[in-house]
């Protein structure tokens, strides 16, 4: 009889141990259900790529330049930066702006439309100059891909006029 008592006693310390283990799978099964929650109402957002919070604008205070582009974008996948421009003058021939030499060194252009009538090359910029049509907002896109992952900081700028600063996180 003695046996029974012990093998009934050490069966319930099991049962214990049992629903103490459940209790902590069930624990972390929640845990795990919530990050993956977390994860894709991030994906849909636009935190992970394409997407809501991932479309960005910026406009200088006075308006003559707006600079749209993704928060978040992968390395090595195709990016958009869209350059609103307007001409500093009615009788003035040209416009143009300016980015950091820096964040031009860390991608790939691949493309701008339209095409730049002048490209200058300084210590700390790029500059682009450009023919508009007199009263006319320009607007140029730029084509490019990220080549290193990580915080992107870059200033773009009217040539003589307005700056503003973009942010970006490349994923890898």
């Amino acid at each position: 009889m003695t046996r029974k008592k012990e093998t009934s006693a050490s069966r319930g310390i099991e049962d214990a141990n049992d629903i103490a283990h459940a209790r902590r799978e069930w624990r972390i099964e929640r845990i795990g259900y919530a990050l993956m929650t977390v994860v894709l109402l991030g994906a849909f957002g636009g935190f992970l790529g394409s997407g809501p919070a991932s479309h960005a604008a910026a406009e200088s205070p006075d308006g003559a330049l707006r600079v749209e582009y993704a928060r978040f974008e992968r390395r090595e996948a195709p990016s958009v930066l869209r350059i609103r421009m307007r001409p500093p003058g009615r009788d003035a021939g040209g416009v143009g702006f300016w980015i950091e030499r820096e964040w031009a060194a860390g991608v790939q252009i691949e493309s701008m439309d339209p095409e730049p009538q002048r490209r200058l090359l300084t210590a700390d910029r790029m500059t682009y100059e450009f023919a508009a049509a007199t009263g006319e907002d320009l607007l140029v896109v730029v084509r490019y891909k990220a080549d290193e992952a990580g915080w992107k900081r870059a200033r773009v700028g009217l040539a003589g006029g307005p700056e503003i600063q973009l942010t970006q996180l490349v994923y890898p």
